[in-house]
């Protein structure tokens, strides 16, 4: 979570699309969301590591940020 999101009580989803080849991330694109939330999820998509297929994959996900 961004500190800045926490400091300012910011919270969203964000969708963002991936795409996978040879098991790798390669690329991220953010769909929809709050900007504060942008990085975090680009760094985290693309630590993913995924079974290898040879193929280009486009993968969706949806991050949710909340504050408890």
């Amino acid at each position: 979570m961004p500190r800045l999101a926490v400091r300012g009580g910011i919270t969203g989803v964000v969708k963002a699309q991936a795409v996978i080849v040879d098991g790798e991330v390669r690329d991220v694109r953010i769909l929809s969301g709050p900007p504060v939330f942008h990085n975090a999820v680009r760094t985290a998509m693309r630590q993913y590591r995924c079974a290898s297929n040879r193929v280009e994959v486009l993968a969706t996900q949806e991050f949710i940020f909340k504050v408890d």
